[in-house]
């Protein structure tokens, strides 16, 4: 060891004095407040001291190299079952040539919140980092003093920071030289270290993104083994021609203001395979990126969910990565300086703050005319799906197709069929009301006028007709659809159901015509389809399915559960009381297709025509009371109609003739007139049911195409 002089030994004492003092404050209390998930952050801090350190001892050759010690041997650790596995960080080494840990810096060092290197956005307490992932920092540092290179080393580690073990020393070399080796990595973050050389360099250089676009930006490597077991050899990435690749040709810079606030943004297309995976705005504070936005959640562009955009010009795709930065965010990034500490919202109390979401909305133009353009190729394919959608599967809705691109933008391009039919559904109802409001907005315009001629505006109005009728058609269109699909469902249900080998229930038939358990004050049109038997009966004033009499009101002892009734009521008028009478009520009885054995009926007579007469006493018999409580009268001029619809044979047809029934002329049922109940009685069957259904509507599905 070389003699130091009386001077330097003075000097030596008074950093001891500083090292001692170092105690004063509880370290770990502090390392305790400090909450970060990266593990890579001690070394973003560690590279940010090299950087610093270069650019105040003015180095224009400066460098930094920064070696990955793996944890080897350990690679039961790694849950992945692969036979080669990256293995987790143990120990990390960032070597540079900056002016070193000299007096200043290291008494920078000793104090918690330093303001030596304010300037250049450091908070003093970036290197507790350290401390927070790793067991314990050794530095090695040489630096000149007073025309002299000293050699200074110690090891920094809880609980009281520099350990005994520190030493310094004059050296012959001239060389400016510091080593940083962070050790044993913590077993919060070892789990998370496993990740390769050069994830872990693209990493570093989307960190430190903005010092690598400076001319004189440092020389930086990364190095080492993604497993030091297996690895022949190890890697070695320079972040600066990693960066020229990427970036260098492929950047745009502007210049904006946002409340007197400058701010510079920074456009780059990410071509390579990358580890990002999304379209991202980075807001940086010193030149370092401190949080992160999708681009999709600031220009609510919905395509750019997880998808590369396309580059004609070079035939890539590439994901947009934006860097916003400015003195505001430099004077507003925490002591950690992982986070912006900004409000969200304007306070009433300090209007000309400037809010994160001011800042935000006023960025997102920019973003969205960098990144418009490559949109063109997305909306081609989406327009071209859709079209294809509409034409083939929702025909209805062909009217659309004479909307411009834009009006289909926040469809998804890669929406699913299901997906898709709702989004262009909500469509056709955004444009119906549209064309209505605009319609309706006319007219009251027009009745305002006090000297209205229909001619001036006729082809207006027309226009605007003819688009609410191509609307109207659509659902009109839709609707046919449906129908033409429970015309389906209906002749099914008429035939054996292939899982059981039987015909299916009664319950069947019954719930496609109308829910089951439920009245018509739960129930809209859309939900039932009793235009299957006749769609007048869907005006009933009440419509009651399988309920029991007394449950509606009816009766308050019978139990009887007709399985569909209707009635309507009307009011009398007599010195001035009001008195609510029954004009008419329908019974529906069900049977199951194919029925033959009808010695078995749950409903008390096997003889469902008989069992409607029984409905007809009970009601009869009953006190019957509307929702506010007040009778409701039974004449014997209400008239009843009673619904048998089954399959016909034998035992229906004994049934029919014991009620003086009468063939229909298509001899696909039975009708008659009972005089003592004033009841209509007609037997139905499946058949005639499915037949004058499709008849009914046939001339509505040719129209529509969809029989020939």
């Amino acid at each position: 060891m070389v003699n130091i002089s009386s001077a330097y030994s003075n000097s030596i004492e008074i950093l001891k004095e500083e090292i001692n003092k170092e105690t004063s404050f509880n370290i770990q209390g502090l390392i305790n407040q400090l909450n970060f998930s990266n593990y890579l952050m001690p070394l973003y801090e560690t590279v940010i001291n090299s950087i610093q350190s270069i650019e105040l001892g003015k180095i224009k050759d400066g460098r930094i190299e920064i070696y990955i010690k793996r944890a080897s041997g350990q690679k039961s650790i790694i849950k992945n079952e692969e036979l080669y596995k990256v293995q987790p960080i143990q120990d990390i080494i960032v070597t540079d040539n900056g002016e070193g840990f000299n007096d200043s810096h290291l008494k920078s060092f000793l104090k918690a919140y330093s303001t030596e290197k304010q300037n250049l956005g450091c908070k003093g307490v970036g290197h507790f980092t350290w401390l927070r992932a790793f067991k314990e920092v050794r530095i090695e540092s040489s630096f000149k003093s007073n025309k002299q290179f000293i050699s200074r080393e110690f090891t920094y580690k809880l609980p009281n920071g520099i350990q005994a073990d520190y030493l310094e020393r004059v050296i012959n070399t001239h060389d400016l030289r510091t080593v940083v080796k962070l050790v044993d990595l913590n077993s919060d973050y070892f789990q998370k270290s496993n990740q390769r050389i050069t994830t872990i360099a693209k990493k570093i250089l989307e960190h430190f993104f903005y010092y690598l676009t400076l001319k004189n930006a440092p020389t930086i490597v990364v190095a080492g083994y993604d497993n030091e077991d297996l690895d022949e050899k190890a890697q070695s990435v320079c972040l600066n021609d990693l960066f020229k690749e990427l970036y260098d040709e492929h950047m745009e810079r502007k210049i904006l203001t946002i409340k007197g606030h400058k701010f510079n943004l920074l456009n780059v297309k990410m071509f390579d395979n990358t580890e990002e995976s999304n379209h991202k705005i980075y807001f940086c504070a010193n030149n370092r990126a401190i949080e992160e936005y999708s681009i999709k959640s600031l220009t609510h562009l919905i395509d750019l969910d997880g998808r590369k955009l396309y580059d004609k010009t070079v035939d890539k795709s590439f994901y947009y990565i934006a860097y916003l930065s400015g003195e505001y965010f430099n004077q507003k990034a925490d002591t950690s300086r992982s986070n912006l500490i900004i409000k969200a919202e304007t306070s009433f109390d300090d209007p000309e703050y400037l809010t994160l979401t001011e800042i935000k909305k006023a960025v997102t133009p920019y973003l969205k005319k960098f990144i418009q353009p490559f949109l063109t190729i997305l909306n081609k394919e989406r327009m071209k799906r859709i079209e294809h959608f509409i034409k083939t599967i929702t025909p209805q809705y062909n009217y659309l197709l004479n909307e411009n691109e834009e009006f289909f933008n926040d469809i998804p391009l890669y929406a699913n069929d299901f997906e898709l039919n709702k989004f262009i559904r909500n469509k056709h109802f955004d444009k119906k009301t549209e064309y209505a409001e605009k319609f309706e907005a006319k007219i009251n315009k027009l009745q305002q006028e006090d000297s209205f001629q229909y001619k001036d505006y006729k082809n207006e109005l027309a226009e605007l007709n003819q688009k609410i009728g191509e609307a109207n058609q659509a659902d009109l269109a839709e609707y046919v659809t449906y129908r033409k699909i429970v015309l389906s469902l209906f002749e099914k249900y008429l035939a054996i159901d292939i899982s059981s080998d039987k015909y299916f229930e009664e319950k069947v038939v019954h719930d496609l015509i109308y829910p089951m358990q439920s009245t018509s004050n739960e129930i809209s049109y859309n939900n039932h389809n009793l235009w299957l038997i006749d769609d007048r009966l869907s005006f009933s004033q009440f419509i009651s399915s399988d309920k029991s009499i007394s449950a509606i009101k009816l009766n308050k002892k019978s139990k009887k559960e007709p399985d569909l009734l209707f009635f309507d009521s009307k009011k009398i008028y007599s010195e001035n009381i009001e008195t609510s009478y029954l004009s008419s009520m329908s019974i529906i009885e069900f049977n199951r297709p194919e029925r033959k054995n009808y010695s078995k009926s749950k409903k008390g007579k096997e003889n469902p025509i008989e069992q409607i007469y029984d409905y007809i006493d009970d009601i009869k018999s009953g006190k019957i009371q509307n929702d506010t409580g007040r009778t409701i009268r039974i004449y014997d001029n209400t008239r009843f109609y009673g619904y048998v619809i089954c399959d016909i044979n034998d035992k229906i047809e004994e049934f029919a003739k014991k009620a003086s029934l009468k063939p229909t002329p298509d001899s696909m049922g039975y009708f008659g007139y009972n005089s003592e109940y004033s009841c209509y009685i007609e037997v139905i069957s499946f058949d005639k049911i499915l037949s004058d259904a499709k008849k009914r509507n046939r001339i509505l599905f040719k129209k529509l195409g969809l029989e020939q």
